[in-house]
């Protein structure tokens, strides 16, 4: 339908919310990171994370940070997004610049396929690496109402 822009940020918040489901089996809830999580990180992550606390010391994450603490607490996940988080973020600026975030750019077709192949490439490597997605045999191309190819109305 060529609502690029609408589509990279269903598929943004999908892989924002990939993340907060795994962080969830862990009790980790992104909008109120506790001090006993924090607790569990490597110096360096945790630094970084206890710099990004309020005034009031919570902490919130999104879908970057999200990703860096699953990379911190060493989830299989994790490891993938060490591979990919360059990928991601050069991707994720289309997102960022798009009018439904946080600019004035519409998001293009040609802008659209690269962010679609990235992110479908990296949560089908991390429903790979899932020890639990493995076991349940769930997966990105697997799920029935989702397309698992691109196709274009012209």
């Amino acid at each position: 339908m060529q609502h690029y822009d609408d589509a990279v940020a269903r598929l943004y918040r999908a892989t924002e919310l990939y993340a907060q489901f795994v962080l969830r089996r862990r009790d980790i809830y992104t909008a109120d990171i506790s001090e006993d999580t924090l607790s569990q990180l490597p110096e360096a992550h945790r630094k970084r994370l206890e710099s990004k606390q309020d005034a009031k010391g919570k902490l919130a994450i999104g879908l970057f940070e999200s990703y860096e603490l699953l990379s911190g607490l060493n989830e299989p996940i994790g490891q993938v997004w060490e591979r990919y988080k360059a990928q991601v973020n050069d991707v994720i600026q289309y997102r960022n610049l798009s009018w439904l975030a946080h600019g004035f750019e519409p998001v293009s077709r040609e802008q659209y396929v690269k962010f679609h192949t990235v992110l479908t490439e990296f949560i089908s490597q991390c429903d790979e690496a899932d020890p639990h997605f493995r076991k349940n045999k769930l997966r990105l191309d697997t799920y029935p109402d989702l397309p698992n190819t691109v196709c274009f109305m012209d």
